[in-house]
């Protein structure tokens, strides 16, 4: 039996034509209670201008999701690199939209409210605890196909009438104040909150 191939690490089918993105679920401590620290991503944006989002942006050539969303935090909330104490990675999310995020865990050290407005309008904090006690308020998007004109239909049984799957796709929104966490964001809130109890990272 070839060892090396029985103790491989399993990848993703497909993942070298994803765009990744490596993101910092950011924590800061204020008046001794945590709180994750958000974005509201500039108007003048091209991509999801005026979104609520955690730092991070796209993994470079020759660098890991984790060097990625450490540079992206420093170049939006203008830090050094020692300013943040990286926990560990949380759970990858593979988007139906050919994204695959990798958030990681940090936190944020003597953090005095700055960000580059060049690409963050404006930075803001919410307890922990409002997560903990407020489920998000799911709704569902229908995904469906639709098929190129130059798609061979005719390789394919029943033709232009093969019976795809439509995908359910669930977006969750927490409203917080007069911001909306929504979401891959708020899908990554989920994930990060029940891994920092199970895990008790922050004690």
């Amino acid at each position: 039996m070839n060892q090396q191939f029985k103790n491989r690490k399993p990848g993703i089918i497909g993942e070298g034509q994803f765009q990744h993105f490596g993101i910092l679920v950011s924590l800061v401590k204020e008046k001794n209670h945590w709180h994750f620290l958000f974005e509201k991503r500039a108007s003048h944006l091209d991509t999801q201008p005026g979104e609520v989002c955690f730092p991070g942006g796209r993994v470079e050539k020759g660098e890991t999701p984790e060097d990625a969303s450490i540079r992206e935090t420093c170049e939006e909330l203008l830090l050094m690199p020692n300013q943040i104490t990286l926990l560990g990675p949380s759970d990858r999310f593979v988007s139906p939209f050919n994204l695959i995020l990798h958030p990681f865990i940090a936190k944020i050290n003597h953090y005095d409210g700055s960000y580059n407005t060049d690409e963050v309008a404006k930075t803001f904090t919410v307890p922990l605890d409002y997560f903990r006690k407020n489920r998000p308020q799911n709704f569902n998007i229908t995904l469906k196909h639709v098929i190129d004109d130059n798609f061979p239909v005719q390789w394919i049984p029943r033709g232009k009438d093969y019976p795809w799957r439509n995908g359910r796709y669930k977006v969750g929104f927490y409203p917080h104040q007069e911001e909306i966490i929504w979401g891959l964001t708020a899908r990554i809130v989920q994930n990060a909150i029940k891994l920092i109890d199970d895990f008790k990272l922050l004690i």
